[in-house]
């Protein structure tokens, strides 16, 4: 199963690949659709459609001050993570971050902060990355 995403076109989705053939210069793959959503700006199908659920640390520079983080998911436009305590921070907000586990960093914008049980959950856009292979995210076509 991979995960699709044809911003020309409006859709993202989840396909599986049922063919592959090549010839001397191209690779042609054939997949079956098994969830495909229309109007990918609608930021609740955007997310729900390409990002990996995955619970792994890191650390944030926020306020002056490096705190650790857990991840919630992972997707190629940005994470969401978990912090174990409320800190003031808010949207549109910019920070540096380092995922060692996924051999990532860079810089992010704050796009919401939601109180949780225990801490904040934060969301948070790529707006600079370096070593952009993530092991485990969800490839975009």
């Amino acid at each position: 199963m991979i995960d699709v995403r044809f911003p020309e076109m409006c859709l993202v989705g989840n396909a599986e690949i049922v063919r592959v053939d090549m010839d001397d210069e191209h690779t042609f793959i054939a997949m079956e659709f098994k969830r495909i959503c229309h109007d990918v700006d609608d930021q609740p199908y955007k997310k729900n459609f390409y990002s990996k659920y995955m619970a792994a640390p890191g650390r944030i520079r926020l306020n002056d001050e490096y705190l650790e983080f857990t991840t919630v998911n992972v997707s190629a436009d940005g994470l969401m993570i978990r912090l174990s305590e409320a800190i003031a921070v808010e949207a549109g907000m910019k920070a540096q971050f380092e995922f060692e586990q996924l051999e990532l960093e860079g810089e992010v914008q704050i796009l919401s902060v939601d109180a949780a049980d225990a801490g904040i959950v934060i969301g948070l856009k790529y707006l600079y990355i370096v070593n952009t292979a993530v092991n485990g995210a969800p490839f975009l076509i």
